[in-house]
């Protein structure tokens, strides 16, 4: 099983909003882009955690190159930011670590 851990963190409150993609290399070295992932600092959005957004913007890449995860949680302060830790359980094999593209609106 392979480990990652992802830490959005914001000193205000309010600021932490926007969208983000995943990019994941298979155990081949090709990359998939997720399609983007909302972010807030509650870590829950129109009713969904963050962890289950993540997790159903990865298995739902083609290919299956991403059978089986699982994901785990944790608010930051009072709705300061989200930290989620990603358990790949389905042996992809030996992965490169994730690239996250925060700048989707390209405003910044």
């Amino acid at each position: 099983m392979t480990h990652t851990t992802v830490r959005f963190e914001s000193s205000d409150a309010s600021a932490l909003s926007g969208d983000y993609a995943i990019k994941f290399y298979d155990i081949t070295g090709e990359d998939w882009i997720t399609k983007p992932i909302a972010i807030s600092g509650t870590g829950v959005i129109d009713g969904k955690t963050h962890c289950d957004s993540v997790t159903e913007a990865l298995l739902e890449l083609p290919n299956g190159v991403v059978p089986s995860i699982e994901c785990s949680q944790d608010v930051i302060s009072t709705n300061m930011g989200v930290e989620y830790t990603l358990t790949f359980t389905g042996n992809p094999g030996p992965l490169r670590e994730l690239e996250l593209d925060q700048y989707l609106d390209g405003s910044r």
